[in-house]
């Protein structure tokens, strides 16, 4: 359910889980882009309204065609998850929507909705960077300094002025050296037989085989998680062991803080875990594998 909701805030401004809430996409940062001379992919920031409640279908339409279910089947799953997250919520724990955000429960009793570092509806973003534009003058500025570098590095080299006579005299003697190396002088005849016995080529060896590098096993993780800072994940990890997951663990790979529930030296046997795993546990169904 959780991949359901993302991927929709891939296409659509708004998704609407009935009897619960709606997640609402809408462009942001204009105003700090102009200031700050950045040319910017356009970005959308997400929110969370729980007032809009209504079932628009657009949920149990797109899980029926994709689930290959009946559209009163679609609503029935989507009650159960609905009922899952104020369980969840009731009982103060966060619930975590990856590629959208965490929703938990305030003091007040009300729905807390802290938008992911990465968020799916930017999905179309995906490549771009931003492109600093610098004004005319800070480009003449470069300009300035540049052409100054270069005229400091002419200023330290030291020119030796050469006499053309010398040059003359000095191809000169070259050319008599070389001519006496290329005249042949007598070699006796024990001289001739001993370098005629002589091998100037090397002597062809039989390659020594060796032995391949051993190659590390991979690992493969059930991640069912993925938060944006350590600090967070410890966190969510907490919660997760006392939820009756002990062997969850913390895998940091590069700029990406995965959280996972067991790993694998073999892809078979990751497979048959992550089925059962989806199967006993509905609220993980967006659980996948990472290998390395």
């Amino acid at each position: 359910m959780n991949f359901h909701i993302a991927y929709l805030l891939t296409k659509h401004e708004c998704v609407i889980i009935p009897d619960f809430g709606a997640f609402i996409a809408s462009g942001s940062g204009e105003e700090r882009i102009k200031e700050v001379k950045l040319l910017c992919a356009p970005a959308q920031s997400l929110g969370f309204n729980p007032a809009i409640k209504h079932n628009d279908g657009l949920l149990a339409n797109f899980i029926s065609t994709n689930e290959n279910s009946s559209y009163t089947e679609a609503g029935l799953k989507i009650q159960r998850y609905v009922d899952a997250l104020n369980n969840q919520l009731v009982a103060g724990r966060t619930i975590h929507i990856q590629w959208v955000g965490r929703l938990s429960l305030s003091a007040e009793r009300k729905i807390i909705f802290t938008p992911s570092h990465q968020l799916s509806c930017n999905a179309g973003n995906f490549g771009f960077c931003n492109f600093y534009i610098p004004t005319i003058r800070e480009v003449e500025k470069y300009h300035t300094r540049i052409s100054r570098s270069k005229k400091k590095k002419e200023n330290h080299l030291i020119y030796i002025p050469v006499n053309k006579q010398m040059v003359r005299w000095a191809g000169s003697a070259a050319a008599a050296i070389l001519a006496m190396f290329v005249v042949s002088t007598p070699v006796n005849e024990h001289a001739t037989t001993q370098l005629q016995q002589t091998s100037f080529f090397p002597v062809a060896t039989k390659p020594v085989e060796t032995a391949p590098l051993p190659v590390a096993p991979k690992e493969h993780y059930i991640i069912i998680a993925n938060s944006p800072s350590i600090h967070f994940a410890k966190k969510d990890l907490e919660e997760l062991r006392k939820r009756g997951f002990p062997t969850a663990e913390i895998l940091e790979t590069g700029s990406k803080i995965l959280i996972y529930v067991d790993k694998f030296d073999n892809r078979p046997d990751a497979e048959v875990f992550l089925r059962k795993f989806k199967a006993d546990h509905p609220q993980h169904t967006d659980a996948w594998m990472f290998i390395r």
